[in-house]
C-alpha cells in the first residue's frame, strides 16, 4: 500500500506522484508538480548527488533495485552491497543509549553512528537523558532544571532551600537531579545570591567533571579547541579554584570536559527555537555533521531524541545538522568553523562550492519576464544562468544587497529590543528593496519573512497581513530542508500559518470564502500533524495536541 505524505508544494497528503529525477519529492497532482518544478528543478540534482554518495563511508548508497558498487569499483548485488557496509559497523559500548545504530570509524571526523537496520522517516534511532545539563541565564527560573518545562507563574514548583539556584516542577525531577546537584550546590553556596545565577558555564563544568563514569565524557581525536590558549587556562583556573580538592579532580581531566563541550555539548532548545540550556549526551556526541541531513534532533522534557528524515538502509551513516540549513555555503562553513572547528565537506558543500554558488540560496532575479531561471556573477555582471539575461554590473548588484542586508539587520534589532511593530515596517521595506533584484528563495528574503512572522507571534496576532510571510518563509524552506520539510522551524510556520487561515474565516462575511478559509487551514493542520509526528513522535505533546485539533475539525 502506498504511503501519504504531504505535497512538496501545498502540504496536501495524499498519495505521492514521486519526481522521476531525485525520487525524494512528492505532490498531490500534476498541477502542482508543474507549478513546484520551479523551485525544485533547483534542488533536484542536490538530492539526485546525495542519494548516490555517501562521502563518509565512501561507497554509493544502495539503490532500492539493481547494483551498487565496492570500494574496488567491482559490482555487487544490493543484499551483498549492504552486507558489504554494515561489516564495518561495531556494537555501541556499555555507556551508549540503546537504538538502532551502531558505531564506524570516518576518516578525519573521528567515530560516528551508523544504521544497522531499515529505518523508514519519522523512526526512532536515540532517546537519551542528558548526563549534565543547566539552563540559559535568562530561563534559570523559567524552566523546571531537570526536564526543562516551563514554569508559569501560577506553578507550583520546588526550590533547593540551600543554594536556591536551582527549581524542579515536581519530586520526580528533583530527585532525579539529586546526584548531579549535590556537588554543584556546595560549590555554588560559595557565592553570593546574586552571583550564583551566572555560573551558568561553571555548573556545566562541575557537573561532568564530577561525574563517576569519566569514560562518557571524551574530547574528540583530533579536535582543536576554538578558544585561545590563555583563555582556556583561564577557565580550567576558575572550575579548578573552586572545586573540591577531596574529589581528587585534576587540571587536565576539567581540560578534557571543557573541550568535549565545546565539540560534543548540544543547546536543549524547544519547538520555537528558545535555547533553553545546555547538555551533554555521549551517545548523541557520535553522530557527525551534514547540511544535507538524514536524521533531525528534537528534545522532549530534556531528553535528546533523534529521527530518521527518510529511507536510511544499514550501514549509512546517520548524520544531523550542527548549523542553520537555508545559509549559503560560505556562511554555513564559517559557522562551523567558528564554532566546532571544522571545514565542514558533506555531499552539499561540496555539490555547491563546486558550483560557485549555493542554489537559489544566493540566486538573484532573472529580468526576463517568465524566465523560471536565478542569475549569478558573470565576471562583471550578473546574468541569469537559462537566458542569459542581464540584471546589472556586479558593483550595482552588490550595493543594492548591501542596503537590503542593512535593513534586515535592522529587523532583527527592533525584534531583539521588543519593537515588533518597528520589526515588522523593517521587514515589509528590506523586502520591497529586494523585489526584482533577489531570487524568491534567496536567504536575505527568507530571514525577512521569518523575522515577520516572529514579530507577529510575538504581538499575539494572526491576520491576513503575517499570511504572505509565513507563506513565503514555507516556500524557502522545501528546497533546503528537502520536499517534506521536517524541522522545528516548518512546523512553527504551519502552526502560524492554521492560525492565521482561522481567522480570516472568522473574519469573512462570505460563507464560501470562509469554507476556502477553513479547508485551507485544515490542509495546513495536516501538514503540521505530519511534521510533528515526523520529528517529535506520535506520542508527543505537540503531535497529540495538533492530532486532537485536526480530529474536531
Amino acid at each position: 500500500m502506498t504511503t501519504s505524505v504531504p505535497c512538496a508544494f501545498c502540504g496536501v497528503v495524499a498519495t505521492p506522484l514521486v519526481c522521476s529525477g531525485c525520487r525524494t519529492a512528492a505532490y498531490c497532482s500534476k498541477r502542482c508538480q508543474r507549478t513546484g518544478w520551479k523551485a525544485h528543478r533547483l534542488e533536484c540534482p542536490l538530492l539526485v548527488t546525495r542519494l548516490h554518495r555517501s562521502r563518509s563511508l565512501k561507497t554509493h548508497n544502495p539503490a532500492p533495485r539493481g547494483t551498487g558498487e565496492f570500494l574496488d569499483g567491482s559490482a555487487a548485488s544490493t543484499d551483498a552491497f549492504a552486507a558489504k557496509r554494515i561489516e564495518s559497523v561495531r556494537p555501541k559500548e556499555d555507556h551508549h543509549a540503546p537504538g538502532p545504530y551502531g558505531i564506524i570509524d570516518c576518516a578525519g571526523m573521528g567515530r560516528g553512528a551508523a544504521a544497522i537496520q531499515h529505518l523508514k522517516c519519522g523512526d526512532l534511532v536515540l532517546t537519551e537523558a542528558p548526563i549534565a545539563s543547566v539552563p540559559q541565564q535568562q530561563y534559570q527560573s523559567a524552566v523546571c532544571h531537570r526536564c526543562y518545562c516551563q514554569l508559569g507563574a501560577s506553578t507550583q514548583h520546588l526550590q533547593c532551600t540551600d543554594c536556591a539556584s536551582s527549581v524542579w516542577c515536581s519530586v520526580a525531577c528533583k530527585t532525579e537531579a539529586k546526584g548531579s546537584h549535590r556537588i554543584e550546590c556546595a560549590v555554588l553556596q560559595q557565592f553570593e545570591p546574586r552571583v550564583r545565577e551566572k555560573l551558568h558555564g561553571l555548573r556545566f563544568f562541575m557537573q561532568l567533571a564530577t561525574l563517576p563514569s569519566p569514560t562518557a565524557v571524551v574530547s574528540p581525536a583530533g579536535f582543536a579547541s576554538t578558544k585561545t590558549p590563555e583563555l582556556l587556562d583561564g577557565l580550567v583556573s576558575s572550575v579548578d579554584r573552586v572545586t573540591p580538592k577531596a574529589l581528587g579532580i585534576s587540571r587536565d581531566r576539567i581540560r578534557e570536559c571543557i573541550v568535549a563541550v565545546e565539540a560534543n555539548g548540544f543547546f536543549i532548545a524547544d519547538l520555537d527555537g528558545r535555547r533553553l540550556g545546555s547538555g551533554y549526551y555521549p551517545s548523541a556526541a557520535l553522530f557527525n555533521h551534514s547540511c544535507a541531513p538524514n536524521a533531525i534532533v528534537h528534545f522532549e522534557k530534556g531528553r535528546i531524541e533523534i529521527r530518521a528524515l527518510r529511507h536510511i538502509a544499514p550501514g549509512e551513516e546517520l548524520r544531523i545538522s550542527y548549523t542553520e540549513l537555508y545559509r549559503p555555503v560560505v556562511a554555513r562553513r564559517e559557522a562551523l568553523l567558528t564554532k566546532k572547528n571544522f571545514l565542514c565537506r558533506c555531499v552539499r558543500c561540496d555539490a555547491e562550492a563546486g558550483a560557485g554558488i549555493s542554489s537559489h540560496l544566493e540566486g538573484f532575479s532573472c529580468p526576463t519576464k517568465g524566465c523560471p531561471g536565478y542569475a549569478v556573477h558573470v565576471n562583471a555582471d550578473v546574468k541569469c544562468l537559462l537566458c542569459e539575461g542581464l540584471l546589472g554590473t556586479s558593483a550595482d548588484v552588490l550595493k543594492q544587497c548591501e542596503a537590503v542586508s542593512a535593513m534586515r539587520m535592522k529587523a532583527g534589532d527592533l525584534l531583539s529590543a521588543g519593537k515588533y511593530h518597528e520589526c515588522v515596517v523593517a521587514v515589509e521595506n528590506g523586502l520591497k528593496l529586494s523585489n526584482g533584484l533577489l531570487d524568491a528563495l534567496h536567504h536575505e528574503r527568507f530571514e525577512l519573512a521569518v523575522l515577520a512572522v516572529d514579530a507577529f507571534s510575538l504581538l499575539r496576532q494572526t491576520s491576513g497581513k503575517d499570511l504572505p510571510f509565513a507563506l513565503a518563509a514555507i516556500a524557502a524552506m522545501r528546497p533546503v530542508y528537502g520536499y517534506a520539510t521536517f524541522n522545528p522551524r516548518a512546523l512553527r510556520m504551519l502552526q502560524h500559518i492554521v492560525g492565521i487561515y482561522y481567522t480570516l474565516a472568522e473574519e469573512s462575511t462570505s460563507e464560501a470564502v470562509c469554507l476556502m478559509r477553513r479547508q485551507q487551514a485544515k490542509a495546513a493542520l495536516t501538514s503540521a500533524v505530519q511534521v510533528a509526528t515526523t520529528i517529535c513522535g506520535s506520542q508527543s505533546t505537540s503531535a497529540q495536541a495538533l492530532t486532537l485539533r485536526l480530529a474536531e475539525e
